[in-house]
């Protein structure tokens, strides 16, 4: 643990350009992936209440996917002294020291993570929300995402079932997804999906992963969600879209009330292992800043240039973890050392409309 987590402070040197805002009605070139399989993002803005009148709008970075895997239940320590799987990426990636969970228990955590709010603290129960979300924020900007939930039994399930738990798959509980069956049947989807769209190379630019009760270590134990962990992301790491990706692995919530005040919120779900592994993210190891669930989701804003549609996730202007990220710089002249020379682009690259 001591060696894990020592001093590289001198190695979170973060290249502040890539943080640098854009005026509003500024393009920016995104990557985005249309398939067969995964859906492509609607042209129209969604009308779920909180849509953003005028978004920030942050350079792109040469990440064109994000996946977040949500594992369950379990303090920090626990998982740095008996996993040795994620003790590895801890070592090897950019591993968020003061991570926390917003509250307990599972769910609100969950919601956090893509509406940017703290809300249904206290309770796991099932609720329809009309809040603006990161799925619409991803559509709005023409880019495509997914959750992929291991043993649902049907698509866009809201129902619970030995291993499928429904708290844990925050996108049906979002209004304008669960009530739009088109939209819902489509993108909240299992891990067959996730292996058809694997096999094809054909990844949405935002995965959400929930793992089922077993394998996120829920009914099980953190040593068993660390092997599962180990076996689905290791050959995901030598694809080539892997290239461009940021995997950032968390959890839920811990087992005890540990959090901080964040822009005077007060965070009580643990100290949570967060690790971001990613090509631009190896090597970093420790960062010593507070970070959340809030932070996660507005360091998914920026990776992409969506801006911060939630008054409640941008606490800090840019999330802690920009110093995990070593990009090349979005202004220096093309063909100049330091420039992006044309990573972003992708295939199908876009602008970014912005309100």
């Amino acid at each position: 643990m001591r060696e894990m987590l020592g001093d590289h402070k001198g190695r979170l040197i973060a290249l502040a350009l890539v943080a640098v805002l854009l005026p509003i009605g500024g393009a920016l070139a995104v990557a985005t992936e249309v398939n067969s399989g995964v859906p492509s993002a609607s042209s129209a803005p969604p009308s779920a209440p909180g849509a953003p009148s005028h978004p920030s709008v942050f350079y792109a970075t040469p990440i064109h996917h994000v996946v977040l895997v949500l594992l369950e239940n379990t303090e920090a320590s626990t998982v740095l002294s008996g996993s040795p799987f994620e003790i590895g990426l801890a070592n090897t990636y950019a591993y968020l020291n003061q991570s926390y969970g917003v509250c307990h228990p599972s769910e609100p955590n969950y919601l956090a993570l893509i509406t940017g709010l703290q809300t249904q603290c206290e309770t796991d129960n099932y609720a329809i929300l009309g809040q603006y979300n990161l799925a619409d924020a991803l559509d709005y900007n023409g880019l495509t995402w997914r959750e992929y939930a291991e043993s649902m039994p049907t698509p866009c399930s809201t129902t619970d079932t030995g291993l499928y738990a429904v708290r844990h798959n925050p996108f049906v509980f979002m209004q304008d997804i669960v009530q739009n069956t088109s939209r819902c049947n489509s993108h909240v989807v299992d891990f067959n999906a996730w292996a058809s769209d694997v096999k094809s190379g054909n990844i949405p630019n935002f995965a959400f992963i929930t793992p089922n009760l077993n394998d996120d270590g829920h009914n099980t134990q953190s040593s068993y969600a660390d092997a599962w962990l180990q076996g689905w992301l290791t050959p995901l790491l030598s694809t080539p879209w892997a290239a461009s990706t940021a995997f950032i692995i968390t959890y839920d919530e811990g087992l005890t009330g540990a959090g901080y005040s964040q822009d005077g919120i007060s965070l009580w779900g643990g100290h949570v292992y967060t690790v971001i592994v990613s090509p631009f993210s190896k090597g970093i190891g420790l960062i010593n800043t507070p970070f959340s669930h809030f932070n996660t989701l507005t360091t998914i804003e920026w990776l992409f240039g969506l801006g911060s549609f939630s008054s409640y996730d941008d606490f800090i202007g840019f999330p802690p973890a920009y110093a995990a990220f070593h990009f090349p710089d979005p202004t220096a002249p093309v063909g100049s050392p330091g420039a992006l020379s044309g990573a972003v682009t992708g295939n199908g690259a876009r602008s970014l409309r912005v309100a």
